[in-house]
């Protein structure tokens, strides 16, 4: 249930959460609420999905919650992801968040 609103476009969104309290606050609050649960279940088959976030998500605060999660699940797979994002991200603040993620893995 987690894992597709984390890749929910526009229109999904209203359809499916318009008439709820949730959707006044758009769908970022509700994809990053995701992203940290599924850090804490440790889901490791989130894994890619929380790589492709990182590596490619405009929005600088999803990055930092996806190398948050990516660390906080562990193994080779969340290292390579958080390695190849280090490479080519620009937002201090999400290279701070890779770099913690990296340190307490």
């Amino acid at each position: 249930m987690l894992k597709p609103l984390l890749e929910i476009g526009n229109k999904p969104f209203k359809e499916r959460f318009g008439v709820s309290a949730a959707s006044w606050r758009g769908k970022k609050p509700i994809q990053r609420n995701a992203i940290i649960a599924l850090g804490h279940f440790k889901d490791r088959t989130a894994i890619p999905q929380l790589g492709k976030l990182l590596t490619s998500d405009p929005r600088p605060e999803i990055r930092a919650t996806s190398a948050w999660a990516l660390g906080r699940i562990g193994g080779e797979e969340s290292t390579e992801w958080l390695n190849r994002a280090r490479g080519i991200e620009s937002e201090d603040r999400v290279l701070e968040d890779i770099d913690k993620a990296l340190e307490g893995m």
